[in-house]
């Protein structure tokens, strides 16, 4: 292969401001994430290049099916007619968005034109009458990120329209995640993105799913569907058992997908022949 470039330096900047002043002094040629307001700003300077990664990642609104009120299956399907997903894109990532209710991205073989879940507060406070919940506050966990802790507001906004009381716990994400991959420590809630997963295709996808690892309680359905594809060959019998798995995760409301987001990169015009990819 031909070197094109003598070195690459790779710098780690957690704060946006910062990526964008470096980026604009000079400094770094690409920068892999930026908001979309910086991205409106640079867009038609002819000094820089936006590129728009979308999809990026599924938002996924994960239940503790292990213990609490979402072991209710009635439960968990008031809270998905209570959800207006569109709604919670919109704030949480007003620039870039896509309502796709797939758990792979469009382009894959195995992408199908589901129908999106629709809002219905009237079914939401029906099959909630239905459920053992009495009223209690839910502990609703999500990472520190400003578009997660926007999705999770909404949320808890939209559910205590249908009378569902929810309280946020906001922390950095290595203490989120390390809540919520464990079913004994107290939450009811958790959204985060879910994106490798859907890039990579269906067996990944459900990967997440078996032996409970998501909701974190098995569904004997998802793994015998995980089993099947796994020793199934012919891709259209394998599509077909993916769409089987996709209408389990929303008929039994196991985890429910929003939708899927995207990101912002920024180059120099002087960086040529670059190609944005799911990991940077």
């Amino acid at each position: 292969k031909i070197a094109y470039v003598d070195s690459v330096t790779f710098r780690f900047m957690p704060e946006t401001g910062a990526r964008d002043a470096a980026l604009a002094a000079g400094q770094v040629h690409l920068n892999e994430t930026t908001d979309g307001p910086t991205a409106k700003r640079l867009r038609g300077n002819p000094a820089f290049q936006v590129i728009p990664v979308l999809p990026f990642s599924v938002q996924v609104l994960k239940f503790n099916m292990a213990t609490g009120a979402a072991t209710d299956l009635n439960f968990r399907k008031a809270v998905q007619s209570a959800i207006n997903a569109e709604e919670i894109l919109a704030v949480a990532y007003p620039d870039i968005y896509k309502m796709d209710q797939n758990w792979v991205y469009a382009g894959s073989a195995y992408h199908s034109n589901r129908k999106l879940l629709q809002q219905d507060p009237a079914a939401a406070k029906a099959a909630l009458a239905k459920s053992g919940y009495k009223g209690e506050t839910l502990v609703f966990i999500v990472d520190n990120a400003r578009p997660s802790v926007d999705v999770a507001t909404v949320i808890q906004q939209q559910l205590a329209q249908v009378g569902i009381n929810v309280d946020l716990k906001v922390s950095d994400w290595p203490t989120a995640s390390g809540i919520g991959l464990k079913s004994d420590t107290g939450w009811n809630f958790w959204t985060h993105g879910f994106g490798i997963e859907p890039y990579e295709g269906p067996v990944s996808a459900m990967s997440h799913w078996v032996k409970g690892q998501g909701q974190r309680k098995a569904d004997p359905q998802i793994d015998a569907l995980f089993d099947k594809i796994n020793a199934e060959m012919n891709v259209e019998a394998q599509k077909k058992i993916f769409m089987e798995f996709e209408d389990r995760m929303a008929d039994q409301a196991i985890a429910i997908n929003l939708g899927h987001y995207g990101l912002f990169q920024v180059a120099t015009s002087k960086l040529k022949n670059f190609k944005a990819y799911r990991i940077p």
